[in-house]
């Protein structure tokens, strides 16, 4: 049910259409003159002050009170003119519901305006006892029942406007997590951009550096070699490119468009080799099994970040890399014999990253490393 100051347009339609009836009916039931200008009245009377006491809604403002205080004795002389003016009683007594708060006021002012009609009724059959108890038993048995349907609407208006409030405040709770959520969104996109251009563009510019750093520094002494270190800086520029072209589409990892992922970290494995000039092992265990896509992006991703480690910090003799697949998932291990470090103190963006990357497939990395010790990474996957 809507509330009627919601559709306030509605109540004055029926004020007009019920006094426009009654202004119909007062020459057929031969009204006196005097019947005409009270409707006029009671029309004026509700444009001035019930109009606005109805789209207000039920406060008890002092205009709605003064409005009820003049239309209930405007009606009682209607009935007066004419019995014909009972019809305009549910209009107003559904207006005294509406506009007064207090429910036992509201029914009070029911009761007043009930009794009055009635004894304004008695007034055309005469003032015999015969009509006198005719109008009280009408009274009588009208009363509870309007006072009863005055009483079931307002908690019908009560609670439509209950489930108003309550829309209101969803509404706004959407409105709150919609914009949450698309906050949160772009931040795990920020953030996974940043793993993302940390992971494979920095690293892959890193060993740019490093490695046009030695050919310039055996350009004459080693020529040979040092043309080998730019064929290895050329390689390393076109898979960034293609990392970078990736990144920009969000694809998976240009690696695995052409390779499994067995053959990814093998490759992954001996570039570092090769870059750093030590030797190296890859071993695969368990028959390969068909990773989901972000599975496989997440093992090569936390794969380059844990070989970039080794080339900027560990300077290693020996380069191994054991792949291993099993029922529950798969299990990958970079390990290094170079100088090592205490995981509690290391900082830097690497590391979260790595644990981030996999926590949010369901994965985990366990890092076992201490100076001088070598580091073994070891990177669960379900």
């Amino acid at each position: 049910m809507a509330a009627p100051g919601e559709q306030a347009w509605q109540w004055h339609a029926v004020q007009a259409l019920v006094l426009l009836l009654i202004a119909g009916l007062f020459p057929v039931v031969e009204a006196p003159w005097w019947g005409y200008p009270l409707l006029a009245a009671a029309w004026l009377w509700y444009l001035v002050l019930g109009a606005p006491a109805v789209r207000t809604g039920p406060v008890s403002t002092p205009g709605s009170l003064v409005y009820l205080l003049g239309a209930i004795p405007l009606q009682a002389a209607l009935v007066l003119a004419s019995p014909i003016a009972l019809v305009l009683l549910p209009d107003l007594f559904a207006q005294v519901y509406w506009l007064v708060r207090q429910l036992w006021l509201a029914n009070l002012a029911v009761a007043v305006t009930t009794v009055l009609s009635g004894f304004a009724v008695v007034e055309h059959f005469g003032w015999s006892q015969l009509a006198i108890l005719g109008s009280l038993l009408g009274v009588a048995g009208c009363l509870p029942a309007t006072i009863g349907l005055g009483v079931l609407s307002r908690r019908l208006i009560e609670a439509a406007q209950a489930r108003e409030r309550l829309n209101r405040e969803l509404r706004q709770v959407r409105s709150e997590l919609h914009t949450a959520y698309h906050r949160e969104g772009e931040r795990a996109e920020r953030e996974r951009l940043a793993h993302d251009i940390h992971d494979t563009l920095a690293q892959g510019f890193t060993s740019l550096v490093m490695l046009i750093q030695t050919a310039d520094a055996l350009v004459t002494a080693d020529p040979d070699r040092a043309r080998d270190q730019l064929r290895l800086a050329e390689r390393t520029a076109r898979q960034n490119l293609a990392e970078a072209r990736a990144l920009v589409t969000d694809l998976m990892p240009a690696a695995l468009r052409d390779s499994t992922l067995s053959e990814v970290i093998c490759r992954l494995v001996r570039q570092l080799a090769e870059e750093l000039g030590v030797p190296h092992e890859v071993t695969v265990h368990g028959q390969p099994a068909d990773l989901a896509p972000a599975t496989e992006a997440v093992l090569v991703r936390t794969a380059q970040e844990a070989l970039a480690n080794i080339a900027k910090h560990a300077a290693p003799g020996r380069v191994t890399a054991r792949l291993i697949f099993t029922a529950d998932g798969s299990v990958l291990e970079i390990i290094d014999d170079g100088r090592g470090f205490d995981p509690a103190e290391a900082t830097g963006f690497g590391l979260p990253g790595m644990r981030a990357r996999l926590e949010r497939i369901g994965g985990s990395v366990h890092i076992h490393s201490d100076h001088g010790q070598g580091t073994t990474v070891r990177i669960t996957a379900p």
